[in-house]
């Protein structure tokens, strides 16, 4: 559920069309409807935003026992509104604070942190989103769905796109798809690592191979370049992203482009 923040300001500062009140009522009325398996999502880091109304909602969130939880840093984008506006955003102190807080406060509360983001209590990991964490094929299916889909004769990976517009998604004279790419080595190696360096557990050598049908050998001048920085540890069977590398994702991944 789409909560981002239980505070009526915040929500009102994100263009939310949804009250703290439906918040509220939107959960309630899930749990009555007999749902066993809740995700809330919510946002820190908003503007104006400071550490204690983070963790107020992060502790509303968890009063509801969600069985997921996905709490993330609001990142300002291109061509969006607030790319254009520039809200004043909290300073990265503050903002690194309240992270800590917040996931000493999860851990607390039984929440294991599996993915960067995303934290669930025991055996409640979100099986959809790690098939894309784990660079896992998936259909896409409808208007402008996007899709990833590897050949089992050859091993070539392609990505798929859905045409945009339903009038073209539904026209019979149209190409089923708008868009089909295929992914180069170089390409399987960045997304691979893209998706597998978001999680928290260790990731088998040999599962590069099984996913990209590409030699390891294509991947150990990255991982032994991230070893040396000490974002990565790497063991004779596995590799994981260590503390200083979850800190620093954005420069582990760069070693890949």
């Amino acid at each position: 559920m789409g909560i981002q923040s239980f505070n009526p300001i915040h929500l009102k500062t994100l263009g939310r069309v949804h009250t703290d009140v439906e918040a509220h009522k939107a959960i309630e009325t899930a749990r009555a409807a007999g749902f066993d398996n809740l995700n809330l999502d919510l946002m820190h880091g908003l503007p104006n935003q400071t550490i204690e109304e983070g963790l107020l909602d992060l502790r509303t969130g968890l009063a509801f026992a969600p069985e997921h939880l996905s709490w993330y840093q609001l990142t300002i984008e291109p061509n969006t509104v607030f790319y254009k506006l520039k809200p004043e955003l909290p300073a990265e102190d503050d903002a690194f604070l309240l992270e800590q807080r917040g996931f000493e406060h999860l851990a607390k509360n039984n929440y294991q942190r599996y993915e960067i983001s995303a934290f669930s209590i025991p055996h409640r990991q979100a099986e959809h989103n790690m098939n894309y964490w784990l660079f896992g094929d998936y259909y896409g299916i409808g208007a402008g769905a996007h899709g990833k889909w590897t050949s089992p004769e050859t091993g070539v990976i392609y990505r798929t796109t859905k045409h945009r517009q339903p009038n073209d998604y539904l026209n019979p004279d149209k190409p089923y798809l708008a868009k089909l790419v295929t992914l180069t080595p170089n390409d399987c190696i960045l997304e691979y690592m893209l998706n597998t360096t978001r999680l928290e557990q260790s990731i088998s050598l040999m599962h590069f191979t099984e996913r990209t049908h590409l030699p390891l050998l294509s991947l150990l001048p990255g991982l032994q370049t991230a070893q040396q920085k000490g974002l990565i540890e790497i063991t004779n069977t596995h590799w994981r992203v260590t503390p200083h590398g979850r800190r620093f994702t954005n420069d582990l991944q760069a070693i890949f482009l």
